[in-house]
């Protein structure tokens, strides 16, 4: 029996070793090329769903301004679209008066003090302020 060269055997395990890496090298680019298309598919999805809600968005400006268009060629206000029918008998009805006033107290800009504590105009329920 002869034996083996002092440095085969290693060199015999390190080409072991290196096609081992190789492959595993492959393996790992093949996987991550893989795994990198499946995210590019997912935002392109994204893009797509996020593309259509601004275009919905943009529709509904569009609607909303030739409304506006078509109101202003008719020649009335939005005061006028408000006003009761001419042949509504509760037009004159004190319900309705109190219940126009308070839609307009409602639509009234409000301070940050009355969104937050939530008192009436004149300061009466006013928690920051001292009552007389």
């Amino acid at each position: 029996m002869t034996a083996p060269e002092p440095g085969a055997v290693g060199d015999q395990r390190l080409a072991e070793r290196l096609t081992r890496l190789e492959q595993q090298i492959r393996s790992f680019r093949a996987l991550h090329v893989s795994e990198v298309g499946d995210l590019a598919k997912q935002l392109q999805t994204l893009v797509t769903i996020h593309a259509d809600e601004l275009q919905l968005v943009q529709d509904e400006l569009s609607q909303i301004l030739a409304e506006i268009v078509a109101r202003r060629a008719d020649g009335t206000t939005s005061a006028q679209r408000d006003l009761p029918p001419q042949g509504d008998p509760a037009a004159n009805s004190p319900k309705r008066a109190a219940w126009l006033a308070a839609e307009e107290l409602r639509r009234a800009p409000k301070s940050r003090r009355e969104l937050l504590f939530g008192g009436e105009r004149d300061g009466k329920d006013d928690p920051g302020l001292p009552s007389s």
